[in-house]
């Protein structure tokens, strides 16, 4: 489970840095936090490493994804799509198992461009997983 205080310590140190670190690390914690152990098969705090991410920004949508690993070392995908901002209810995940040799999962068809640059991610994950 996230522990809210070690979060928001978190988020206020990253208010003084990049917007996109925000704005990432922002979809991270709500993509974490509708993660379901028994729908998925896994907690949030299994996972140990995000490996790469995309995000794709609108005016009224933003959608992303990780791909992460687990302490079991299982690897998967989370995409989260928000809707509307404002409204928690309209923000919704989808989470997929990858194989050992798939790098990326084929993400419909939209054409996404994936990065590596998650440091500030792994550092959440520590942070909020210790």
């Amino acid at each position: 489970m996230l522990d809210p205080a070690r979060v928001d310590a978190f988020l206020a140190e990253l208010k003084c840095g990049e917007i996109d670190d925000l704005l990432v690390t922002f979809n991270l914690v709500t993509t974490l936090c509708l993660v379901q152990p028994i729908e998925h098969s896994f907690a949030a705090s299994d996972i140990v490493h995000i490996e790469s991410r995309w995000t794709l920004m609108a005016a009224d949508c933003t959608q992303g994804g990780f791909v992460a690993s687990l302490g079991d070392g299982r690897r998967v995908y989370l995409e989260y799509l928000v809707q509307d901002p404002a409204r928690k209810e309209n923000v919704r995940i989808m989470v997929q198992a990858l194989g050992a040799d798939q790098i990326y999962p084929e993400v419909g068809d939209a054409t996404v461009d994936w990065t590596d640059e998650v440091d500030v991610l792994n550092a959440l994950l520590r942070r909020v997983f210790q």
